[in-house]
Formats: structure tokens, sequence, C-alpha cells
């Protein structure tokens, strides 16, 4: 596929929708994705067609009221692109995912891969530190109090 078949470029595509995720403009988002689009957020899961993946970062921007994001690079060619951010906020709005709001601060690196036809995404890969948003998202992995090792029986420290 040929820039001239595509007529938008694909980096303008995934800027203009990272960017409208970034301000709260799902409106516009959602304009920039395919119809049958399938966004893959790996360490959450599939979202397929434009309500889901709306619905999807409804949910994050409710969860995270304070929420920045910031676009760092964006890169491509006629089809394809990719997005390097970042993101912060404070894990202190609705539910995510299921999970009660533990007020930790989350801090995100990340990248998104999208395919783009025809001036919409079709395709877009999310990839970033899942265990990062974990540790943001539950206590479990935080332990509370820090405990003292104890030396085994019969050694001294």
């Amino acid at each position: 596929m040929s820039r001239e078949a595509n007529s938008v470029d694909p980096v303008d595509v995934a800027r203009a929708a990272f960017r409208s995720v970034a301000t709260g403009h799902l409106d516009r988002f959602t304009e920039l994705l395919h119809g049958d689009v399938v966004f893959d957020v790996v360490p959450v899961g599939l979202r397929r067609g434009r309500q889901a993946v709306r619905q999807y970062f409804e949910e994050v921007r409710r969860a995270m009221p304070d929420l920045v994001m910031t676009l760092e690079h964006a890169v491509g060619d006629d089809r394809y692109a990719a997005v390097q951010w970042r993101m912060t906020g404070t894990f202190d709005g609705a539910p995510y995912q299921g999970l009660a709001p533990t007020k930790q601060p989350v801090a995100l690196q990340g990248a998104d891969f999208a395919e783009v036809d025809a001036g919409r995404i079709r395709r877009s890969r999310t990839v970033f530190d899942g265990a990062e948003l974990g540790r943001a998202r539950s206590a479990c992995c935080r332990p509370a109090v820090q405990r003292p090792t104890v030396p085994p029986p019969g050694r001294s420290t």
C-alpha cells in the first residue's frame, strides 16, 4: 500500500489518536478508529470494535483523573506507526479492571504499534511493563512492613 493509497500519514493518525486520548477527547479518538478495529493492550487483553476500545480508555481516564500522557517519539512508514509514550497518574478514581483504587501513583512507559488503513487505525498493539501496573493496582506486590531477616537456627548475625 502506498502513501497515496492511504492518503494520510499513519504517523499523523497515531499522533492525533494519542493526543485525543491524552486530552480526553474520546469522540475524536473514536473517529480515528476503523470500524472493525482491534486493540491489543498486551498486559490487559484484546478490545474489538470502536466502542470497546473507547470504553477501555474511558475506564483508564476514570481510574486516574489526574492522568498525564506524554508522547515522546513517533515513527512510521506508509502503513504503520510506532509511538513511544509515558503516562503518570494516581489510581484514586473509579475501579480499573475490577480492582478498587489504591491511591497509589502510576508511572508507565510503553509503545503503541498501529496499522493505519484509509486514515483510521485498523489494529494496534500497546506494550508496557505490566508488573509496574500491577504494583500500582494492588498492595499485594508491596510488603506493608519490612521484616528483618532471621538467620537459620544455630547461626548468629
